[in-house]
């Protein structure tokens, strides 16, 4: 059982963290922004799937900030939310974590439809049916754990008695990071497939594709696979200041690692088409 002087350690690490993220998001929605207003052109799909990632991102940042402020005051003032108000920000956190792994995971499915088998999805203006099937799924699963979500020490998110939320949850990430998995291995062997076929190097192109491929399960396992660990020691009881450390700092490393992927590709030909 975590004490205070716990949360202590827990609460200011989880703000510094967050911080750190929101500024790395801040600054890949910006640039993007303004290198759209500048060129008056369409965003590439290289352009817009790091766009996509980290507005996912920013709106899960701005959530989690009021959760990691809401315990920063209750660890000094000893007061939490209870009742509605807690329940609203617990829903919402859920809202915006499964939009973000749906995202994850439908760009890592499209992607595969379009090298591997070929498959253009029209997806819209601004790719809005995109979007429209991530947030209908998102709503759904939400509020199929409705009655889950109110006060949990010093945060709002589940109640602990409600293994539900929990288990939604650790099922969402390990079929997203599946179906990611399997996509984007197979768009790498895609890559390498043609490359043996035609009997020629690896192109730049290529190297870029494969890497950022790389980058972005790197991103996707280091941000949520220790809030798999940490929901799944909710549900059989076992607290460790550890536990919540890692998970408190891995939830923010996903607008620390796309702006790394951004910056290291913001020169890289547009053409690229992950």
């Amino acid at each position: 059982m975590l004490t205070t002087a716990d949360y202590y350690i827990i609460v200011p690490l989880a703000v510094i963290s967050s911080a750190v993220n929101g500024i790395c998001l801040i600054y890949i929605i910006l640039k993007i922004l303004r290198r759209w207003w500048i060129t008056k052109k369409s965003l590439t799909m290289a352009q817009r799937v790091p766009f996509y990632f980290a507005l996912s991102e920013y709106f899960l940042f701005c959530i989690h900030l009021v959760n990691v402020l809401h315990g920063l005051h209750a660890s000094i003032y000893h007061y939490t939310l209870q009742g509605i108000s807690c329940r609203i920000i617990g829903g919402i956190s859920f809202f915006f974590f499964s939009s973000n792994v749906i995202l994850v995971g439908s760009l890592s499915l499209t992607t595969y439809l379009r090298i591997c088998r070929r498959i253009v999805i029209n997806l819209g203006t601004y790719d809005y049916k995109l979007f429209l099937v991530i947030l209908l799924v998102s709503l759904t699963i939400t509020l199929i754990g409705i009655d889950d979500y109110g006060h949990s020490k010093y945060w709002c998110y589940i109640t602990p008695s409600n293994p539900i939320t929990p288990i939604i949850t650790i099922s969402l990430i390990v079929i997203i990071l599946l179906v990611t998995l399997y996509c984007y291995i197979m768009t790498i062997v895609e890559v390498y497939i043609n490359v043996k076929k035609f009997g020629s190097k690896l192109s730049r192109v290529d190297i870029i594709v494969t890497r950022k491929i790389i980058f972005y399960i790197l991103i996707f396992l280091f941000e949520w696979i220790p809030v798999l660990g940490f929901l799944i020691s909710r549900i059989f009881y076992y607290e460790e200041l550890w536990i919540h450390i890692v998970a408190a700092l891995s939830v923010n490393i996903g607008g620390i690692g796309n702006v790394i992927l951004y910056i290291i590709y913001e020169n890289c030909n547009t053409t690229v088409i992950v």
